[in-house]
């Protein structure tokens, strides 16, 4: 029995989701907005490894890009790992 990922749906799923959510952490963060695990010291974090990132519209689209691609590239390398542990361990 073949268990494998589609690579490209996990890339696709986890990208979107990062994005939204880097989107939304930086729009929370332009209006000084603390709710739940949004808080300032998260977006200064998420700003210091993300070039581009502000607390600005412009800044939150950036950090869309930025989510949609390292989303994808991580849910395409978990995809990759479990796809060839899964072939070893059957």
């Amino acid at each position: 029995m073949e268990n494998k990922w589609n690579w490209k749906a996990l890339a696709a799923t986890i990208g979107t989701f990062w994005g939204i959510y880097m989107f939304a952490a930086t729009i929370l963060e332009m209006y000084s907005v603390k709710i739940l695990w949004f808080s300032p010291e998260v977006f200064r974090f998420m700003a210091s490894i993300y070039p581009g990132v502000d607390a600005s519209l412009a800044g939150a689209f950036i950090a869309l890009f930025w989510g949609l691609v390292d989303g994808a590239f991580c849910g395409a390398v978990i995809a990759g790992v479990y796809n060839w542990f899964s072939d070893k361990f059957e």
